[in-house]
């Protein structure tokens, strides 16, 4: 009995620890997403309004719709990585066709309760205006190749799983990690302890070490939004925003003899699978305040995103020696068989503020500063106790600003636009260096007659970041330098 509930708190405490601060990342970041205007502009839009996809940033924007619209994005993405692992650089792509964005909104004004002439003149700038507006928005892809190649000196998985399994029974150890390394012979107890371990060839020689990642998904919003405008100067407005998700990773590690230069070992294959599905729940509320005929300000905040997630995972470790306990060409594999496990992810909240210029019909402008601390994020569950994941939160991110500007001009019927966005670091580095992602974008639009519109955007996205193939504490970081390219298309008719 004693041995059952070790092994049931050893697979409990793995699936809890499958989760980290990573996870609770990758929920919380997003780029700049939505119909090819919004894009074009680099996301900043937050004073002008009177767009589909500011419900997703500014949901004020919403208020400043005098007529309906309804419009449809769709696109296409190439996302290439550059991994460096020791020396060696190994590229990867992929390509995906997506859904960008779909919705409407619509509009109608209040009758004037002031009927005379003299009180028509007295307040003829009297304005109350309704607006609500649905959207769905895909706030962030997923879609990704990565592999990751070289030879490395005295580096190797197996000091990861001996370290992973020292003072642990070998029924403590976990199911998907360590433990099958003890059952396929990897690593093994030193005769007469218990919980002491080896392993049986020499780890200080040369090793080909390889990882491919598939990585599919995205996360997408359904926004339901109503907008208020006053004397048409000032616009306010909220938004209920239902997160939606998956995320589907495979990983295949491997590990060769390079020159056969290890006794007894020849190669070994771990391969990780896990699926993760999303639903959350956030509230976004924002303000838009017509200064002049040539300015704006607006300002907006998001409530931190409640997440649900479910993970269902798998791992094998396939391990081959060129002779074992006397067996030659030996080949032995283990696998943890399917785990899952549900927690819960709450994102940091944002505030931002915008300032936008207008000249006339002829130019807009428009900047985007956003505030974020991502210190703010944490995980949880019924099941398991997140406290060193969460102070780790607190202890390695730190606040920073994300920065969006945008510029239009509108030569009809083709509109000419730009834009670049910047998302600061969570370490608190902003605009270059590691973890830093910068997007230019840029795009036309097509404007014949009031009723109907074209839209086409260019963005590029760059982004670098360290990832380690396992354990921190026995391989150093490989450099991943993302490079993303996407085209989006919209059409929309207004009425």
């Amino acid at each position: 009995m004693k041995k059952l509930l070790n092994v049931l708190f050893a697979i409990i405490a793995t699936m809890a620890l499958a989760q980290n601060d990573i996870d609770v990342l990758r929920y919380s970041r997003s780029g700049v997403g939505g119909d090819a205007r919004f894009i074009a502009l680099g996301g900043s839009m937050g004073a002008l309004g009177a767009n589909l996809s500011t419900i997703n940033y500014n949901p004020a924007g919403i208020a400043v719709y005098r007529k309906g619209e309804f419009n449809i994005s769709v696109g296409m993405r190439f996302a290439g990585v550059d991994a460096q692992h020791y020396g060696t650089t190994t590229r990867d792509f992929k390509t995906n066709l997506f859904l960008g964005t779909f919705g409407f909104a619509s509009a109608w004004e209040e009758p004037s309760p002031y009927k005379d002439e003299t009180s028509k003149k007295k307040f003829k700038d009297w304005s109350r205006r309704h607006s609500i507006g649905l959207s769905y928005n895909k706030i962030a892809s997923f879609n990704q190749n990565i592999n990751i190649s070289g030879n490395t000196y005295q580096k190797t998985i197996v000091d990861d799983f001996l370290g992973s399994a020292q003072t642990y029974m070998p029924n403590q150890l976990s199911p998907f990690y360590e433990g099958m390394a003890f059952n396929t012979y990897l690593i093994d107890t030193f005769p007469g302890t218990l919980n002491e371990y080896g392993t049986y060839f020499y780890t200080d020689k040369t090793y080909s070490q390889n990882r491919i990642l598939n990585v599919k998904g995205s996360m997408n919003e359904y926004s339901l939004a109503y907008g208020y405008a006053k004397d048409n100067k000032t616009y306010f407005g909220g938004s209920i925003g239902i997160v939606s998700g998956r995320w589907n990773y495979t990983s295949i590690y491997s590990e060769n003899d390079f020159g056969d230069s290890t006794e007894y070992f020849k190669s070994l294959e771990l391969t990780d699978v896990v699926q993760t599905r999303v639903i959350g729940v956030n509230l976004k509320l924002g303000v838009i305040s017509r200064l002049s005929e040539s300015f704006r300000v607006g300002a907006y905040v998001h409530t931190p995103s409640a997440i649900a997630l479910n993970d269902n995972y798998n791992s094998e470790l396939v391990v081959r020696y060129d002779s074992l306990f006397g067996y030659n060409n030996l080949t032995m594999n283990d696998s943890s068989g399917a785990g899952s496990f549900r927690y819960r992810i709450n994102t940091p909240m944002k505030a931002g503020a915008s300032i936008a210029y207008l000249y006339e019909k002829l130019l807009a402008i428009n900047i985007d500063a956003e505030y974020i601390n991502y210190q703010q994020g944490s995980i949880s569950s019924r099941d398991y106790v997140y406290t060193d994941v969460n102070n780790e939160i607190r202890k390695k991110y730190n606040s920073t600003f994300n920065f969006r500007a945008g510029v239009e001009l509108n030569t009809k019927p083709i509109v000419f636009r730009l834009g670049y966005a910047s998302y600061g670091s969570p370490f608190g580095d902003m605009f270059s260096g590691m973890n830093i992602k910068n997007s230019f974008s840029g795009g036309i639009g097509i404007r014949k007659d009031e009723k109907k519109f074209f839209d086409i955007a260019l963005v590029f996205d760059r982004y670098n970041e360290e990832y380690y193939i396992y354990g921190p504490k026995n391989i150093d970081a490989s450099k991943l330098n993302y490079r993303t390219t996407q085209i989006v298309f919209t059409y929309g008719i207004k009425f």
